[in-house]
């Protein structure tokens, strides 16, 4: 008898969330952009299994590798139908403009070089809020296209104190602007199957490992699908009787 007005309230609160005033400046941007951004990136989603292709409900963490300045954009792409909670840099909120646009966007500022409790506390309000919050756990834009840099524990600790599973996502780095975006999406994770409540910094770190090992298996999966593609277009350039193969900038 009791759930019933429980699950109303619920209803009402995320109702509420839906069409808040807060969130207007980060709808409106993501509407007007996503019909030109659709068009230059050409995104294409792929999943790692059936799971992976669930859309997530309620509070989560998504992580991604970071090697281009657009992954936040690419993020919202792959997430495209929730509202995705970004930690940033504080540099970009360092002028007053600057601070305005990106709270208004919903990111959470966040000091790469010593991670504050604050960051924590606000991470966490927007998890209890049902929220998705995005984090790149590579800690600074990796140039180097061909790995994934070791994955900082941050992230480990704050799904394990809000309890909220963690979704991986590959992006693929793109060597010209006008390859084809190509965005893995993973199965989710739950940290504290990996390491439980007050575990040391030694099991948050191997857990941060294992995350780190989710990330490069969706590497591995895209390269291998985008190999046998390839290897399938040259068999058929071949039955027809074309011989100026040439690799397609375009996969």
């Amino acid at each position: 008898m009791n759930s019933k007005p429980k699950n109303n309230k619920t209803e009402k609160r995320k109702k509420a969330k839906l069409f808040s005033f807060r969130y207007f400046l980060f709808d409106f941007v993501k509407l007007t952009a996503a019909l030109p951004t659709l068009i230059a990136l050409r995104p294409r989603w792929h999943y790692e299994n059936k799971e992976a292709h669930k859309k997530i409900r309620g509070a989560a963490m998504t992580v991604a590798n970071h090697q281009s300045y657009l992954d936040p954009i690419n993020m919202l792409l792959a997430i495209w139908y929730r509202r995705l909670h970004m930690v940033a840099t504080e540099n970009l909120f360092a002028s007053r403009l600057g601070n305005w646009f990106f709270r208004r966007m919903l990111c959470i500022p966040v000091d790469k070089e010593n991670f504050n409790i604050q960051t924590f506390r606000e991470v966490g309000k927007r998890l209890g809020e049902g929220g998705v919050v995005t984090i790149f756990p590579e800690g600074e834009l990796n140039a180097e296209k061909e790995t994934i840099k070791t994955f900082r524990a941050g992230v480990v600790l704050m799904a394990m104190k809000n309890r909220v599973p963690v979704v991986p996502v590959y992006i693929k780095p793109n060597r010209h602007w006008y390859n084809r975006l190509h965005i893995v999406i993973g199965e989710s994770v739950r940290m504290e199957e990996y390491c439980g409540q007050g575990a040391a910094l030694a099991d948050v770190e191997r857990a941060a490992e294992v995350l780190h090992a989710r990330e490069l298996a969706l590497k591995l999966y895209l390269e291998t699908k985008l190999a046998k593609k390839r290897k399938g277009e040259k068999n058929v350039r071949k039955v027809h009787g074309r011989t100026d193969v040439r690799e397609d900038q375009g996969v």
